[in-house]
């Protein structure tokens, strides 16, 4: 019973056992203590340690030794045996193992005979007893199982021998040893003798023995009965070679097609053609760097030449042999032109020639071509419509290359056909390239163009002209023959004279250009001709006049004609003085309130308040005659103001005043004068327009003096003039702004101070005229930047004057003096005939007061288009009278020059008188209102002041008709 119980455990651990071999488990039971008879014994559980992977080595083709590690159970019992797998390396398929390694192996090692040929790898299983079985090891390394085999290098042999082999054996068993011979008998002797540990070996040295043309084997036989062998072959002889052209060249030696298929060929009777090598730029094929191999028929586009050799296998070539490939399939390039032309000119494909007129050309054919080379040169008979063409075809080969140059094309006068030539250029190779030119008429010269310039007066002394040379549809615009042309025309206080005849005075390319020459006083008109390549002329012109001032700038103007004191007025703000211009350094004052305005006419000028800003100059002067003065205004005042004018004190107000340039409340100007050299009576002579100058933009007024008479000039233009040749005011000095009391003056403003802005002041001590004026004028507008702008046209002015006496014959005309006085009255005063209206307003003269005079004019109670003068009834003071005080005017000066005037005492009222003027007969005469005319007084000398007032309201009017 004692055995049975111990049995059955045993017989259990064992199916588990066995259940833990299929699960793969290693767990195992062993009795761990003997048993005895009667005793129950032990049991312990262990493990089996997994197999190691094994190492496999090939022995020789057939036969491998596989070798492992030692496998315990984990308590440190070996195992009994062990189990060996092969597998196939690259499937891992399980093989059927042959001899040797069958079965439980109890060593570690075993080899395996007989092992197919293959790629192998081998595990280890580990067991205990029968039925105890352990975890599979890993797989072996590879084994790779083949026959013996040699390899050599090189398989072909040309030379010389001895030679030398080298190569490998493979498939040998492990350090097996080897024998060498040449078909199958004559030993060599070569390394190695014996193979490696794998069966494989490298052939150092195989010395190779002389042998004839052909095939030989090499054997090698191993120990252990391997056996492998390859052969060689011998071959001495260099492959033959050649070309073929897929197309054979024409009569002139070229292929004229393109591309062309080269064929190379080789031949070798022995080992093969190995190789064909060929150039296609003239190098060596065996030694260039360019060359390739050939692996079939290739493709040239353009001559070559071929240049090949062939190698065998054995490494014997060839002698470089050449083929040439003449082609040329490219027509040539020509260019054809005209040559010997009259008449004609060409434009790409088209001839045109001037119809007009007879004319002939030859054509030059110039033909290129990098292969063949030039050949001919061939004209044609003409097509199309030919009227009055003749032309008689030609084929030109000479000069050898060319040009070539055709028989003459030739026309009739009056030939308007448009025929077509058609050219061919031909090469060597029998290529031709043909030119179709077109022969048009062209008798149209350009059309489309223009010509601009400045128009009006320049700023300085160049014309920018700028021209469109238009275009022309025919032959062209020959540009290189534009000429610019220029007419001059003398320019008289800015009129153009007669124009004189056109002349090139440039022959420029491009525009726009700049006329430099231009001269003074000259009015310039430009004109561009320009034809086109036939010679048909087109002539743009403008209406434009380009006018070129006698001066550029105001500076020029007063400084040419002389100013005896010039004020630019262009002094720095919050200066005291005005600088003088003129040269002569008669530095002017700045008085009162005024700012400097960069901005001005002539780039320059000064703002006057209107209230106590004034300018005076420094020159005293006797009775300046002739003079002018000129100033450069721009004013919007309604209450007037003095411009210019000439006063007996330097500054502040003035009692004695004549010559005054004005503004009236009403925008308007007036020059006035006053004179006594008639018959004690003073009176003022005055011009004043219509037209009204307050708009707020810059003008110009001149008013000159002389015996002959006054004029007015504004904005370049003379207004009016009369014969007034007398200025009461003598010793005194030209003031600008202000100098005194000018509402008593005819057309008197309120303000006696200018508000607006003055510049370049000038005074001359002689006449400008009329050119002169209009000179300076337009001096100003273009040296202004825009400030001054040039009236479109003369402006319409009327002009008031006063004549000397209604009543007086007309005066001489000027530069013939007044006419000599009676016997016996002073010059200057010739009593008015009795019963005349002037004899009335002397008698009212007779009749006012005289213990104190009145020191200002009366105002012209009227203002008509004829010239006029206005009388004043009351005595004039002398100059060398003590100037009477007067109130009527507050003196701007400061105080150190302030003067105080008393007020005038109103004059008696006196019946109304009106007069006739002796120059007109009105249609219907006015009845005189005066009382019939008083004895004549004496004549006395006149006392003339231009303050005097006689406008009192107790004073009755005087109407002057």
């Amino acid at each position: 019973m004692a055995d049975a119980r111990v049995r059955r455990p045993m017989v259990l651990l064992a199916l588990v056992a066995g259940g833990l071999v299929v699960a793969g488990a290693a767990a195992w039971a062993y009795w761990s203590a003997p048993a005895t008879v009667g005793s129950a014994g032990r049991s312990t559980a262990a493990t089996i340690n997994a197999g190691v992977a094994p190492a496999a080595l090939k022995n020789s083709a057939s036969v491998v030794t596989v070798s492992w590690s030692a496998v315990t159970l984990s308590n440190g019992t070996p195992v009994d045996g062990y189990r060996i797998k092969r597998y196939d390396s690259g499937t891992l398929a399980a093989q059927t193992l042959t001899t040797g390694c069958t079965g439980t192996q109890t060593t570690l090692t075993c080899t395996e005979l007989s092992v197919p040929q293959g790629s192998w790898r081998y595990s280890v299983i580990p067991v205990l007893g029968t039925n105890w079985v352990g975890a599979e090891s890993g797989l072996s390394n590879t084994v790779n199982l083949s026959g013996p085999a040699i390899t050599l290098a090189q398989s072909y042999y040309r030379g010389p021998f001895p030679a030398t082999a080298t190569g490998t054996l493979s498939g040998f068993g492990a350090n097996e040893a080897i024998s060498y011979k040449l078909d199958g008998t004559t030993t060599l002797t070569g390394t190695p003798t014996v193979v490696g540990a794998t069966g494989t070996a490298p052939v150092n040295g195989l010395t190779l023995p002389a042998m004839t043309q052909g095939t030989h084997t090499i054997t090698v036989t191993g120990v252990n009965g391997s056996v492998a062998s390859t052969t060689i072959i011998v071959d001495s002889v260099a492959p033959t070679v050649s070309a073929t052209l897929s197309q054979n060249p024409n009569g002139a030696g070229y292929i004229t097609t393109s591309p062309v298929q080269v064929t190379l060929s080789a031949t070798d009777a022995v080992s093969g053609v190995a190789a064909i090598r060929y150039t296609t730029d003239g190098t060596d094929p065996s030694v260039s760097g360019t060359a390739s191999t050939c692996t079939g028929p290739f493709s040239v586009a353009s001559t070559v030449t071929v240049r090949y050799f062939a190698t065998d296998a054995a490494g014997n070539a060839s002698a470089v042999a050449s083929r040439s490939v003449p082609i040329d399939a490219t027509p040539p390039g020509s260019t054809v032109t005209l040559s010997s032309a009259v008449n004609a000119v060409q434009s790409g494909t088209n001839v045109y020639y001037r119809g007009s007129t007879a004319g002939s050309f030859t054509l030059t054919t110039t033909v290129s071509d990098s292969n063949s080379g030039p050949a001919s040169g061939r004209t044609s008979a003409l097509a199309g419509t030919t009227a009055g063409w003749a032309h008689t075809p030609s084929t030109v080969s000479t000069p050898a290359g060319g040009p070539y140059v055709s028989s003459a094309f030739s026309w009739t006068a009056g030939t308007t056909s448009t025929p077509t030539e058609t050219v061919a250029a031909a090469d060597v190779a029998g290529n031709t390239t043909a030119t179709t030119l077109t022969y048009t008429s062209d008798s149209t010269p350009p059309a489309g163009g223009s010509i601009s310039y400045t128009s009006g007066y320049l700023t300085s002394p160049s014309v920018p002209v700028t021209w469109v040379a238009g275009s022309d549809s025919g032959s062209g615009v020959a540009a290189s023959s534009g000429l610019l042309q220029r007419a001059a025309a003398p320019m008289t206080a800015g009129v153009c004279g007669a124009y004189g005849v056109f002349s090139t005075i440039a022959t420029p390319s491009t525009s726009p250009y700049a006329d430099t020459t231009v001269a003074s006083n000259t009015c310039y008109q430009y004109r561009y001709r320009i034809s086109d390549a036939l010679g048909n002329q087109a002539t743009y012109s403008s209406a434009q006049v380009a006018k070129s001032p006698r001066y550029y700038t105001c500076a020029a103007a007063a400084l040419d004609d002389t100013a005896i004191e010039y004020y630019k007025l262009n002094d720095p703000a919050g200066a005291t003085s005005a600088a003088d211009s003129s040269g002569f350094n008669r530095t002017g004052t700045f008085v009162g309130a005024l700012t400097a305005d960069p901005a001005g006419a002539c780039s320059a000028g000064v703002t006057l308040d209107g209230a106590t800003g004034y300018v005076t100059t420094p020159l005293q002067q006797n009775n300046p005659m002739p003079y002018a003065e000129e100033a450069w205004f721009r004013t919007t005042s309604t209450r007037g103001g003095l411009i210019t004018g000439y006063a007996q004190n330097q500054t502040g107000s003035s009692t004695l005043y004549d010559r005054t340039v004005f503004l009236t409340n009403d925008g308007r100007i007036s020059f006035q004068t006053a004179t006594n050299v008639l018959i004690g009576i003073g009176y003022d002579t005055y011009l004043t327009t219509t037209a009204r100058y307050n708009d707020g933009s810059w003008h110009h007024v001149i008013a000159t003096q002389s015996s002959a008479g006054m004029a007015l000039y504004l904005d370049g233009t003379l207004f009016q003039s009369n014969t007034e040749g007398g200025s009461y005011v003598t010793n005194g000095y030209w003031r600008m702004g202000y100098m005194g009391d000018l509402s008593a003056k005819t057309n008197g403003p309120a303000s006696s101070f200018f508000a607006g802005q003055l510049s370049n002041v000038a005074f001359y001590n002689k006449l400008l005229t009329a050119t002169q004026v209009m000179d300076h004028y337009i001096a100003g507008v273009v040296s202004s930047a825009g400030a001054v702008t040039a009236p479109a046209g003369s402006p319409a002015a009327a002009i008031q004057s006063l004549n000397r006496f209604i009543n007086k014959p007309p005066p001489p005309p000027p530069g013939h003096g007044p006419p000599p006085p009676r016997r016996g009255a002073p010059a200057g005063a010739e009593p008015p005939p009795a019963g005349s209206p002037a004899a009335a307003i002397q008698s009212l003269n007779r009749t006012r007061p005289t213990t104190t005079p009145s020191l200002t004019p009366s105002p012209a109670p009227f203002a008509t288009t004829t010239s006029q003068k206005a009388a004043n009834t009351a005595p004039r003071q002398s100059l060398n009278s003590a100037p009477q005080p007067s109130t009527t005017q507050p003196d701007p000066a400061p105080a150190t020059t302030q003067r105080q005037e008393t007020t005038t005492p109103a004059a008696p009222q006196k019946p109304p008188v009106t007069a006739i003027p002796a120059t007109a007969t009105p249609s219907a005469p006015q009845q005189a209102q005066a009382p019939p005319a008083p004895t004549p007084a004496p004549p006395s000398a006149p006392v003339h002041d231009d303050n005097r007032q006689d406008d009192q309201p107790s004073r009755p009017a005087l109407t002057i008709l």
